[in-house]
Order: structure tokens, then C-alpha cells, then sequence
């Protein structure tokens, strides 16, 4: 439902000339309904995007950007900028201490088959009839067990060569979300499905997304309340 509108850089932009043109009656009420609950969604989010804008700001640029005009006339109105000027790049310095931590190149993955439940023998003690469903049951979990092993293993081999395959890998794609998260308080994978230049295979690879293109439901608490997620899409034209 959300694609009845799409974003550009600055405004929602209905698609024009086509059945979900919202100038057409009929989808109109949608299609209005949608974008004010996206522009909500954006005003709920702005003191985020401000902190976030600041935090970037100190972490991108110089330690002296904090001492711009532009950047004092935003946060210190009518304050007079001090003689003698220093300044602590935090924001840097928490990346690159607890960015290591949380950053994993390509981390083996392995996948183990549940352990089917063991029925205890004293079950089978006082009855014979018991004791032979007992042998047809260790059979046939045997057999089940042996077909859940080789599942598991085919498993781990295709986890652990998808993240290789994914163009750049994921490697560089989750740490710059947790650059983000780091740095603007919210990193975001979105994991969907893609094909290679000059392929037709059809694989899934987790992606990294900009926040900034990240709009939640503004009556939710949590993204367990939310009733719907947004993404802004960019197409070139």
C-alpha cells in the first residue's frame, strides 16, 4: 500500500498518467490518506533527525566545524564564541572504539538440527505392545535425524557463501549500519532480493539503507506497535 506514493528527495510525488493517479477520484481518499500519514510519520521524527544531523555533523566533518558561524548562529543563539577554541571528537573516537566490537567480517554460520525428544524407557516397561511401537519409533527418528543432518549442513554451506555473493558483500553493508546506529542512533539493513549483473538467479542479500529514508509509524512506542514502516524510494529520472 505504500507504493500508491512515491518519495522524491524534497516531496511526495503521485504517479501521474497512470490507474493510481490520484487525481483520479477513486484513489484519491488513499492515496491523500497515505501521504499525510508519511508527512506525519516525518514532523514525528524531526527532533531524531536534528540530533542525528548534529551527530553526523561532528563526526564527518573537522573538529572545527563546531566553531562555523553557521553552526553557532543554529545552536548557540546569542552567545558569544569563546577566545580560546578546542574541541573533542567523540563522535569519531565512540566508532572507532566500540565500532571493532560490534563489526564482524564474514562470521561463520552453523546450523544444527533440532534434537528430537527422547521418550523415556520406563514408559515401555508394563506394556509389550509399547515396546514394539517403541522400535518402529527409534527407526523412523533415526532416519528422520540422519535427513535433518544433511539438511543442516547443505544449510550452512549456503549461508556461509550467500554473504560472499552479495555484491560488495555484507560485510561492508552491516558495518555501515552500524556506523549509523552509532553515530545517528539508528542503523538499518533491509533485506530483499537481487539478481546479478548478467544473471538470472534470483538470491537475497541484506542491504544497507539510509535512516534518513526510514519513516515508522508516529503512534507507535516501539517497532513491535508499528502498523506500518514506509521507505523512501529514489528512482533517477
Amino acid at each position: 500500500m505504500i507504493a500508491l506514493a512515491q518519495y522524491s528527495q524534497n516531496a511526495v510525488v503521485p504517479f501521474v498518467g497512470t490507474d493510481l493517479d490520484p487525481r483520479g477520484d477513486h484513489m484519491r481518499p488513499l492515496v491523500n490518506g497515505w501521504i499525510a500519514k508519511i508527512e506525519s510519520a516525518d514532523r514525528a521524527r524531526r527532533p531524531w533527525k536534528d540530533v542525528a544531523d548534529e551527530c553526523l555533523m561532528f563526526y564527518q566533518r573537522s573538529a572545527a566545524a563546531m566553531w562555523d558561524p553557521s553552526y553557532a548562529r543554529k545552536f548557540w543563539r546569542n552567545t558569544p564564541p569563546p577566545k580560546f577554541r578546542i574541541s573533542i571528537n567523540k563522535a569519531f573516537e565512540l566508532v572507532a572504539v566500540f565500532g571493532p566490537n560490534l563489526m564482524w567480517e564474514l562470521p561463520h554460520r552453523n546450523v544444527l538440527p533440532k534434537r528430537q525428544s527422547r521418550i523415556p524407557e520406563e514408559i515401555y516397561q508394563f506394556d509389550p505392545y509399547a515396546a514394539q511401537m517403541r522400535q518402529m519409533f527409534e527407526s523412523s527418528a533415526t532416519y528422520d535425524q540422519a535427513i535433518d543432518n544433511v539438511i543442516s549442513e547443505m544449510m550452512g554451506k549456503w549461508l556461509n557463501h550467500t554473504p560472499r555473493e552479495q555484491p560488495a558483500t555484507l560485510a561492508s553493508h552491516s558495518q555501515a549500519a552500524i556506523v549509523d546506529a552509532l553515530v545517528k542512533g539508528r542503523g538499518v539493513l533491509m533485506t530483499r532480493p537481487y539478481q546479478n549483473p548478467g544473471s538470472n538467479r534470483t538470491m537475497t542479500g541484506s542491504f544497507h539503507l539510509d535512516p534518513y529514508r526510514l519513516f515508522i509509524d508516529p503512534d507507535a512506542n516501539s517497532l513491535e506497535t508499528a502498523k506500518w514502516i514506509a521507505i523512501r524510494h529514489e528512482d533517477a529520472t
